[in-house]
């Protein structure tokens, strides 16, 4: 298990454009003809780079992070970590990893032993090299709380339940 730090904020925007426009070029044999790919890769940009926020009577202009305020913020952190994990993480490391799922700033992932007692320290060194963005990763545990899962692993079965949060404020009608 892992939490990205202040994913959002951690992130190089001018890095990330990069990146993303890099993996926009692969889809190109994907999308349909006439696709305004150009064009999407200039909105993004300007979004990215132009996030304007108030705060008291002080206007800003964001100059590192993502734009959280913004509807494509989550789609944009998810696309540029998956292109770190697609293009560094799961090459290196698919021996030792059973299963490996993130979903926006959490992480999760069961790490085979394999007889290589260094190569869990160097997956969490690559993980952590992802531009400034960095992770804290909990030691490794037979049960642990993703999301709203707790995720048990029992004698060669994997056992899953409902995981209440212990702030939970149960804001809606109860069944």
């Amino acid at each position: 298990m892992a939490d990205a730090n202040f994913m959002h904020t951690n992130i190089d925007t001018y890095h990330t454009i990069e990146v993303i426009s890099m993996w926009l070029d692969t889809l190109i044999i994907v999308l349909s003809e006439g696709f305004p790919l150009e064009a999407t890769k200039a909105a993004m940009e300007i979004v990215m780079r132009n996030n304007l926020f108030e705060w008291g009577d002080k206007h800003f202009l964001q100059l590192l992070g993502t734009a959280m305020g913004t509807s494509a913020s989550c789609v944009w952190i998810v696309i540029y970590f998956a292109c770190h994990e697609t293009m560094t993480l799961i090459p290196k490391y698919s021996r030792y990893l059973l299963i490996i799922k993130c979903f926006i700033y959490n992480m999760f992932g069961i790490w085979l032993d394999n007889g290589a007692p260094d190569a869990c320290e160097s997956f969490k060194a690559d993980t952590n090299h992802c531009d400034i963005l960095t992770w804290e990763f909990e030691e490794p545990l037979q049960s642990v709380d993703f999301l709203y899962l707790t995720i048990i692993i029992e004698i060669n079965r994997i056992l899953t339940k409902t995981y209440q949060k212990a702030l939970n404020l149960y804001q809606y009608i109860m069944p």
